[in-house]
């Protein structure tokens, strides 16, 4: 008796999730936040706290447009997008407000330890990420097997 009720509440739950889904209730491109974007967020803010500089917030919606700046950068490493527009312009057509905002990227290296050290060595890079003004960060990292660098990291910064 326990098993069908359980298997009825199932497939009540996937039957609306479904129907909510189809409806546009569930955004298939919800910001997911990597192990590797947390890893990054977690040293940033450590350099910062070093430095009295505050820590930023991981935002989700940065953190979504990181990783489409990381993917485009796999096409072409610039912060000119591929279709010729600067990097800030993915904040402007996703409704992002800003006063100040920054873009750190990177391409190659493995883990958020070696990117995080490559661009605290790095003056214009560091100085995005110890910049007081800013108070949110999205990072975004992409795999992609046979391209120039595999790898490609990408920080967005905003007040």
């Amino acid at each position: 008796m326990k098993k069908n009720r359980f298997y009825r509440v199932l497939a009540v739950i996937l039957t609306l999730t479904l129907f909510f889904s189809v409806l546009g209730y569930a955004d298939a491109n919800a910001a997911v936040i990597t192990k590797q974007a947390k890893q990054v967020a977690k040293i940033v803010n450590k350099e910062r706290t070093k430095r009295n500089k505050g820590k930023l917030t991981l935002d989700k919606k940065l953190t979504k447009l990181a990783n489409k700046r990381a993917k485009e950068c796999a096409k072409l490493f610039s912060h000119t997008r591929p279709n010729g527009e600067d990097c800030f312009s993915i904040l402007k057509e996703n409704g992002v407000t800003y006063m100040t905002c920054g873009e750190n990227i990177a391409a190659g290296q493995l883990t958020a330890k070696q990117v995080m050290n490559s661009w605290m060595h790095s003056a214009g890079h560091k100085k995005n990420i110890l910049t007081k003004g800013f108070h949110k960060i999205g990072v975004g990292y992409y795999k992609k097997s046979g391209s120039s660098y595999k790898y490609y990291w990408v920080q967005i910064f905003t007040d």
